[in-house]
């Protein structure tokens, strides 16, 4: 092999591999809402600086947390092997729906909706579109919209529980209910 051969050889692998390292981790954006219906979600998504388009791209996230993302939405894409062939998505992210004003150590869950669950240094704030359930085992126990709290399962309150219009019970108003008695001063008859 000729010096000009052995020097174009290297020139081809040296651009090779400059290559693999650059596309070792690519900002991307998704081309398609994720597909979450196999065990690990996947995205169609475009790498900035390719011309082409990277199909059934697994979404790797954290243990315990799952989404969805929107097409639109950004990610940074990973290869081992600098390919686009192996590419995975390691962090996703949505500016057009991402909380603002939140202070030092806060977190949030939320969704494209304004639905979150919010960890704030005051409080934690659970905001829901319609309404907020909470279900144990496979009975819903809880359930509170913008004008009724359910509550399936018995209720124990330690402090004084407090009515501003009426209770009712079994029925039976607080404030419209009657008694009758046979004589003053008698013990009155159980409420209408």
């Amino acid at each position: 092999m000729d010096l000009y051969s052995l020097i174009s050889n290297l020139q081809e692998r040296i651009a090779t591999l400059e290559s693999r390292v650059l596309h070792v981790t690519k900002p991307s954006q998704f081309t398609t809402d994720a597909n979450t219906k196999g065990a690990v979600h996947t995205i169609q998504a475009q790498t900035y600086g390719n011309t082409g388009e990277l199909h059934e791209v697994n979404v790797i996230g954290q243990y315990g947390f799952a989404s969805a993302p929107l097409s639109g939405a950004l990610g940074h894409t990973l290869s081992s092997t600098g390919r686009n062939d192996n590419k995975i998505v390691i962090a996703t992210h949505d500016p057009r729906y991402h909380p603002s004003g939140m202070k030092a150590g806060e977190t949030q869950i939320y969704d494209n909706q304004g639905q979150s669950i919010y960890l704030s240094q005051d409080a934690i704030q659970i905001t829901g579109k319609q309404k907020v359930t909470i279900t144990i085992g496979s009975d819903l126990v809880f359930e509170v919209d913008d004008k009724t709290i359910k509550i399936t399962g018995d209720v124990q309150v330690s402090g004084t529980l407090t009515a501003q219009t009426d209770v009712v019970a079994a029925g039976t108003s607080l404030r419209g209910h009657t008694h009758t008695s046979a004589a003053q001063g008698s013990p009155t008859s159980p409420p209408n």
